[in-house]
């Protein structure tokens, strides 16, 4: 008769430590993203009480997806109206640092970053807030002009006010409304 346990349950009765302690047919990310089920079957050898390990992958595990916040996903609509197929989406602005913008306007030099303040929004950290005031130091340096929104401020509008305003200002400066 062969009893089968889960990778979990076999951790916590001692037969395996953590992941690590997995047979090689398998790698430690494989056995973390998969339910991985655990078959002991004795060895022939009587003389040893030591059992066989056999890994047999099971149904994968749903990936956790973030839900993107409403205010976020209204603003990257309104953006997609406003500007259609020149926005663009994780624009990398910087000629060596891999920084990008939320959305970004190149040809009016014009950028939105949405500042979330879920767990796992990227501007969050301190470690984060402390890089991005290096990326939008150098993006003032390269004259884009960055609008910064949040869910509160696209709440109450004033967010879609300054981008508005940022439209008209970055088209005129940039000699564009006598085209």
């Amino acid at each position: 008769m062969t009893d089968t346990i889960t990778a979990s349950e076999a951790i916590r009765l001692g037969i395996v430590s953590d992941t690590r302690d997995l047979p090689d047919t398998m790698d430690a990310d494989q056995a973390r993203g998969m339910l991985t089920t655990i078959t002991a079957e004795p060895f022939q050898d009587t003389e040893s009480n030591v059992q066989k390990m056999h890994i047999a992958p099971g149904p994968a595990k749903p990936k956790h997806k973030h839900k993107e916040p409403v205010q976020k996903r209204r603003l990257r609509e309104w953006l997609q109206n406003e500007f259609g197929d020149l926005l663009r989406t994780e624009h990398r602005f910087h000629p060596t640092r891999m920084w990008r913008f939320d959305w970004a306007v190149p040809s009016l030099l014009l950028a939105v970053e949405f500042d979330g303040i879920t767990s796992h929004a990227a501007h969050t950290s301190m470690t984060n807030v402390l890089n991005d005031s290096d990326k939008m130091n150098e993006a003032a340096l390269f004259a884009w002009v960055v609008i910064r929104c949040n869910s509160k401020n696209l709440g109450k509008g004033t967010a879609y006010n300054q981008l508005r305003r940022a439209i008209v200002m970055q088209t005129r400066k940039l000699g564009l409304d006598r085209e």
